[in-house]
């Protein structure tokens, strides 16, 4: 964001590791406090993403969230909550997310050991005033690029903002 879009390193903000829930949350909510109605608000994640298991609603998985239904639940942050904390901020958001939602690893095993939640498509609303960057359909894998040692959809995303074409 700094390079390709001009955003002041100064108001970028990387979540220190552990990335648990409550330090993504907080960054949002610092986030959304600094832009202005008028701004643009941009929030990428690279991790892992997931159904949630009693909603369905689509999810991010904090670096804490343990592989049994009870932590996928209170640990994730569900997209439509990410977008109602930042709501509020009256900016246009960006939100790019390098995860697929399918409840599996790169690699392709379940998340959790024998289950897959999985987000059906019909179950992502439009909304106006966002643009959402998502590695995956709700029903399909994203991986890695290996020779490029990123998240394929970084890898293409970054390009993208840096203005990479074919000629």
């Amino acid at each position: 964001l700094i390079y390709t879009v001009g955003v002041p390193s100064d108001r970028v903000e990387r979540v220190s590791a552990p990335a648990s829930k409550e330090r993504i949350e907080e960054a949002l909510d610092r986030a959304a406090g600094l832009v202005g109605p008028e701004g643009t608000l941009w929030v990428y994640f690279a991790g892992h993403g997931a159904a949630s298991p009693s909603s369905g609603a689509r999810v991010l998985l904090g670096a804490d969230t343990l592989a049994d239904a009870a932590s996928f639940e209170a640990r994730s942050i569900a997209i439509p909550d990410l977008k109602g904390r930042l709501q509020g901020a009256g900016a246009r958001t960006v939100l790019m997310v390098d995860a697929c939602y399918s409840g599996a690893s790169r690699g392709g095993s379940d998340l959790l050991p024998g289950k897959r939640f999985a987000v059906p498509s019909y179950a992502v609303p439009d909304d106006a005033g966002w643009i959402e960057w998502h590695a995956a359909q709700p029903d399909q894998l994203s991986g890695p690029l290996e020779v490029a040692q990123h998240g394929a959809f970084t890898w293409a995303m970054v390009g993208a903002l840096r203005g990479w074409h074919r000629s």
